[in-house]
């Protein structure tokens, strides 16, 4: 008697374990709505257990269960590159998600700067894609044209009193204005002869999103160059950022902008949800993104 038990436990002892490991996994997989990979793997895992079985009992022919084994091991072939598959897709995914998000936050904030040009010189933003490219086309921004430093040095009494028309103690480095005055001196000290600022009109495109260090940003971040008609699509889509603006919003009269739409990528595994990205309110004056 206890022969035959311990040849039935170590005949059918593995088996077991592995048909009740093979059906826990397979019913907590069908029971908590796990993905389809993973209801695919336990049905395989199940199967492989049930040969398993049939192999050590012997009361099946040998051919049949080839037969089976080899029909299992085509499907988990298939479950294992599906399963590569899905993390390939997911990684593309990723990496679109990653270039599409910061391009949109970009052209974004690209968006806001033009359009707080054009309520500076107009009073409000420009309510259509329309109005806000030809804006931008031909606008102009204030650039400093900077010649010469501020000497790293106090005033002297003479220079002090010629500034202030008093006769103030003299006690702190000279600043930035204080040297534009002295500048401007008959009797100019010699290290300002040639010190100048002054505010000329710039092309706005040309100065803002030409320059070298912008290009390169875009170009270090994966986001290709600038382009002002791309800016009113979302990336990657043909369809454009909902434009909404008001003239006068609260006690102050400001105008209001809200520019927003919703990134082009779902979730993998099934999500549908998207994510929306926008700058703005149409409540107050605020203008700051969502992702800062």
């Amino acid at each position: 008697m206890n022969n035959s038990l311990s040849v039935l436990l170590k005949k059918y002892a593995v088996p077991a374990i592995f048909i009740a490991m093979g059906l826990t996994v397979l019913i907590y997989g069908f029971a908590n709505d796990q993905d389809a990979m993973f209801k695919m793997s336990s049905v395989f895992l199940f199967a492989a257990a049930l040969l398993s079985f049939m192999y050590s009992s012997g009361k099946f022919k040998t051919s049949l269960i080839n037969l089976l084994g080899f029909v299992t091991a085509i499907g988990a072939g298939i479950t294992i590159y599906l399963s590569f598959k899905t993390v390939n897709d997911t990684q593309n995914y990723m990496i679109d998600y990653k270039i599409t998000r910061l391009k949109a936050e970009q052209n974004l904030a690209d968006i806001r700067f033009i359009q707080k040009r054009h309520a500076e010189i107009h009073g409000k933003y420009a309510a259509t894609w329309d109005e806000f490219l030809a804006f931008a086309k031909v606008a102009t921004m204030d650039y400093i044209d900077a010649v010469g430093t501020v000497p790293a040095r106090k005033m002297t009494q003479d220079e002090s009193r010629f500034v202030y028309n008093d006769n103030r103690p003299v006690d702190k480095s000279m600043t930035e204005e204080e040297a534009l005055i002295l500048s401007k001196w008959s009797n100019a000290p010699e290290d300002l002869r040639n010190f100048r600022r002054d505010t000329i009109k710039v092309n706005m495109l040309k100065t803002k999103f030409g320059s070298a260090s912008y290009q390169d940003n875009r170009m270090i971040n994966g986001i290709g160059r600038f382009s002002l008609d791309s800016l009113p699509y979302i990336p990657h889509t043909k369809t454009k950022w909902k434009l909404e603006t008001k003239d006068s919003v609260g006690a102050d009269k400001s105008p209001a902008i809200k520019v927003s739409g919703v990134l082009p990528f779902t979730k993998i595994q099934g999500s549908k949800k998207k994510e929306e990205i926008f700058f703005g309110s149409l409540t107050s004056s605020e203008t700051s993104g969502s992702w800062e």
